[in-house]
């Protein structure tokens, strides 16, 4: 598979689809663990590429109205209804201290299972599926990086490209399930966000 950039706008739509559908496929058939191969999303944050294993990836999502939770973490962009489940969504530049993401037509969501939770994190754009062999992910001290290194597995080598790889449950560790359970626990308590809660499951559905 060779990387492409893809931005996410009304003609690219087709192409998130077919990317859920190998999303899908990978889960329920993943490589063989005698195989030396791994799969993982790539995507892009300012400018930066990243991946995270395809195995904690549940579906990717162009961007839509989010209801607001007060006093949440500031990388708490808002909450999302998807089929009935409360997603915590998370600007993952600001969660680098990269300033707040910028939202516009080609802002994606890619959601992921953290845990026992899903959320949902905010990127520039996503890029494809990456068959990367074992012997083609370094320590993350091989690269400079303006993110915390808590937050890294190792870097990956592609066809030429170096991918930033996320350790996801340790980029939204306890103060994020705190954020997630404090979401929760707003929505049963407000029954006027119960309806903003409804409306944006009916905005995404209409996309």
């Amino acid at each position: 598979m060779y990387y492409r950039e893809i931005n996410v706008n009304l003609n690219s739509k087709l192409y998130i689809t077919r990317l859920c559908d190998m999303i899908k496929s990978s889960n329920k058939n993943p490589l063989n663990q005698k195989e030396v191969y791994n799969q993982y999303l790539s995507f892009k944050v300012q400018d930066e590429n990243y991946c995270i294993s395809i195995l904690d990836v549940k579906e990717i999502k162009t961007f839509s109205q989010v209801a607001k939770v007060p006093n949440s973490v500031e990388f708490m962009t808002g909450i999302l209804n998807i089929r009935g489940i409360v997603v915590p969504i998370f600007d993952l530049k600001c969660r680098f201290g990269l300033g707040k993401a910028e939202i516009n037509q080609n802002t994606v969501v890619v959601i992921v299972a953290m845990k026992k939770e899903v959320i949902g994190i905010i990127v520039d754009s996503v890029s494809d599926i990456l068959n990367i062999a074992a012997n083609d992910i370094q320590d993350s001290n091989t690269v400079q990086s303006s993110i915390s290194d808590d937050f890294l597995h190792g870097v990956a080598f592609y066809n030429g490209n170096s991918y930033i790889m996320l350790n996801t449950d340790r980029l939204f560790g306890e103060e994020a399930l705190r954020a997630i359970n404090t979401a929760k626990k707003y929505v049963d308590n407000h029954q006027d966000h119960k309806t903003v809660m409804n409306s944006t499951e009916e905005s995404s559905h209409s996309q």
